[in-house]
């Protein structure tokens, strides 16, 4: 039996050691492949050229240009517009995003050290400056936080919850 064993060894030992070191290196690539695409979505923000409404803001990267809409939420008026602009502005203008269908969660890092950050969709809601959207939030990965940003607004009475 070891005899055979031996053989087997002898005879497939180049196959074994090249099957075994192409899984290491796929493995290795695909996990640095995962690594640069978390690093270029957390370390290459879009720059806010204008906030054109209360859950809505142009962003510029690399030379393209886009208007987003914020996921899960729905605000309306010229307080909850500056609000939103006001919170981009205690960043450096910048917003890190991740897709949701055709809307967006975005994220602010803080100033002074940019450690900090603030959950734009749910921040809006939590400070009652916008509503929880029922009918565009599912799909959202903060939804959730949204529902209870929302009761939190609503129990003290905050922007449109004072009424």
């Amino acid at each position: 039996m070891k005899a055979k064993l031996f053989l087997f060894y002898l005879r497939y030992r180049k196959p074994l050691i090249l099957v075994s070191g192409a899984i290491a290196l796929i493995s290795t690539s695909s996990y640095s492949w995962l690594e640069y695409k978390s690093r270029s979505i957390k370390y290459n923000p879009w720059q806010v050229v204008e906030v054109t409404a209360s859950d809505r803001f142009t962003i510029v990267r690399d030379n393209e240009t886009k208007t987003i809409r914020l996921c899960g939420i729905s605000a309306v008026g010229e307080e909850a517009r500056d609000y939103l602009r006001s919170l981009v502005n205690k960043g450096d203008g910048t917003v890190q995003l991740e897709k949701r269908k055709e809307t967006y969660e975005a994220w602010v890092m803080l100033k002074p050290d940019f450690e900090s950050e603030i959950h734009l969709n749910t921040w809006m809601v939590e400070k009652g400056m916008a509503r929880h959207d029922e009918r565009n939030f599912s799909h959202c990965l903060s939804n959730e936080e949204l529902k209870w940003a929302e009761e939190i607004a609503r129990e003290n009475k905050l922007g449109i919850w004072k009424r």
